[in-house]
């Protein structure tokens, strides 16, 4: 599991929290490899909000970081999940802009 999560105490703590959550409700009481590879996300190093901005400006290097996400074995639904969150965020960051808030420390404090 420390391979696959890193040494990140809060990250340790979250997934252990996930497996904890996943034997209670399934009535478990060992964790095996198998369910430590479905349910604990690994590191991703590649940022999502850089393949966010990728896709509109240079779909090759887009292409590209997916290649490099599929070739070093990372976790697509964890990857997928950042990928939501940043356009989510940026789209809310485009709308509270276009609604007049256009200090970043106000858009900040709203988000």
């Amino acid at each position: 599991m420390l391979a696959k999560v890193g040494a990140d105490l809060y990250r340790l703590w979250f997934e252990c929290e996930k497996l904890h959550i996943r034997c209670t409700e399934k009535k478990l009481s060992n964790i095996d490899i198998q369910m430590v590879d479905t349910i604990v996300f690994g590191d991703v190093d590649i940022d999502a909000f850089t393949l966010l901005e990728k896709l509109f400006s240079d779909p090759k290097g887009a292409l590209t970081i997916v290649d490099t996400i599929k070739d070093e074995g990372e976790d697509w639904n964890k990857f997928a999940g950042m990928l939501y969150w940043s356009l989510k965020i940026s789209l809310f960051i485009v709308d509270v802009y276009t609604h007049g808030v256009h200090d970043s420390k106000e858009i900040a404090a709203q988000i």
